[in-house]
């Protein structure tokens, strides 16, 4: 069993050690933190002392906020993210063709298109290759003009 070290008010990053509040099953040392921006964690004494933990995880959601701008600002062109227009289709694709679903109700497979925080439909048709090819067409007018303006320009590997 290790001796505890008073870390009271000790500051460590966003985090004020407040008080001791026993051992968890491993014995390690747990101490209740008020973070800055008002929330408390428990944190073990060796992840404050070593740097491990430095906030209640608010600084690292900040993190990824501040980079997920940033990819934006590099990826958003004309209006749109030049990234997401030639993506792969969803993993949860099941026609196999990126924009073309299934439509249970009318029995038809459904195409369309998304473009500017717009979703364009397309129609609906009786076969998966007049479906396809309606979309086809459409990425051809929607974001071939995209493309050939900014190709040159964005980074789709972010």
């Amino acid at each position: 069993m290790s001796k505890a070290i008073d870390l009271t008010g000790q500051r460590f990053g966003r985090l004020t050690a407040v008080e001791m509040v026993g051992r968890d099953k491993r014995d390690y040392i747990l101490w209740k933190c008020k973070c800055d921006c008002g929330n408390e964690v428990t944190v073990i004494s060796a992840s404050l002392r070593s740097g491990a933990t430095t906030s209640c995880g608010c600084f690292r959601k900040e993190l990824s906020s501040e980079k997920l701008k940033k990819q934006n600002q590099i990826a958003c062109k004309g209006g749109t993210n030049i990234c997401l227009l030639t993506s792969k289709k969803s993993k949860n694709n099941t026609s196999g063709v990126k924009g073309v679903t299934w439509d249970k109700e009318k029995q038809k497979w459904r195409a369309q298109i998304n473009f500017q925080r717009k979703n364009i439909y397309l129609g609906c048709f009786g076969t998966l290759e007049a479906a396809a090819k309606a979309r086809a067409v459409a990425e051809e007018q929607y974001f071939q003009p995209i493309l050939d303006k900014y190709s040159t320009h964005s980074k789709c590997d972010l």
